[in-house]
């Protein structure tokens, strides 16, 4: 990969767009104060955080003004939803 295959551009409303091999990947600002956008947020969730104070020790959302804080908590909630569910038998001898 040279340098014309990827490169970032920003539009108006916080959206980056990162032109990957001429393949449009769209990431948008969650946390401002931060810099930090919804794939830094997915990726740290990913990584194994679970709780908003996991993305605030790692990512520092919701530590300054806290504006972003409905919106990364979205994210963890569709992430969560998104998790498979184990469901534990406990079984009773008869």
């Amino acid at each position: 990969m040279n340098s014309n295959d990827c490169y970032l551009t920003s539009c108006s409303e916080g959206i980056n767009i990162l032109y990957v091999l001429g393949m449009e990947i769209k990431s948008m600002y969650i946390c401002i104060c931060r810099a930090v956008t919804d794939k830094d947020i997915r990726a740290a969730l990913e990584e194994g955080a679970c709780t908003m104070r996991e993305l605030r020790q790692r990512l520092g959302v919701c530590s300054d003004c806290g504006k972003c804080g409905p919106h990364a908590r979205k994210l963890l909630i569709e992430h969560r939803e998104l998790q498979p569910v184990s469901i534990d038998l406990i079984v009773q001898p008869a």
